[in-house]
């Protein structure tokens, strides 16, 4: 958890935003405040995991309003949509279907005759189908979970190529 702001005031007189994040799926749930108490503290076992997708907010919502900041309120609720249904490179999964099980389809897409719309015929064949994404979800969040430790190996073996092993000596001046 982590308080992003403060912001330029929206209606309701809004400055700040809470942002929890789940540690594995990556789901982003984010709030508006009016306030804060002026108690946060930074919490560690965030890692800067919830720093990193505040950054990533910020960016979202400044890259749909431009220079126009007031109504980034309005826009949060839609850069959150597209950070949940975004693939992530580090378990190649959305935040998504890792809670949901499976990916979301847009309103837009359930009406045009696509490969993916065109399976689902009837909605017991659907219903069917999720029953079946929620039973094999635990399976696929482990698969998930096996690709980000990989995924994390490589970039811990990538960051050990390039670093110089140094040894000092007690008494030894160190810059």
């Amino acid at each position: 958890m982590d308080v992003l702001g403060p912001l330029p005031e929206a209606p309701g007189k809004v400055k700040y935003v809470i942002v929890a994040i789940d540690y594995f799926t990556k789901w982003i749930k984010a709030k508006p405040l009016a306030r804060t108490t002026g108690k946060e503290v930074a919490h560690p076992q965030a890692n800067g995991l919830v720093e990193m997708e505040n950054r990533s907010l910020i960016e979202g919502i400044k890259t749909r309003l431009g220079r126009e900041r007031k109504g980034w309120v309005d826009e949060l609720p839609n850069v959150l949509w597209a950070h949940r249904t975004s693939l992530k490179t580090r378990n190649e999964e959305t935040p998504y279907s890792l809670t949901f099980g499976s990916e979301a389809v847009i309103p837009a897409e359930v009406g045009m005759p696509t490969h993916r719309t065109m399976i689902i015929k009837d909605g017991k064949d659907n219903e069917e189908e999720i029953r079946l994404n929620l039973d094999l979800l635990t399976e696929r969040r482990e698969a998930a979970a096996i690709r980000e430790a990989r995924y994390k190996t490589k970039v811990e073996q990538y960051y050990n190529k390039r670093v110089r092993p140094m040894a000092f000596k007690v008494g030894e001046y160190v810059y």
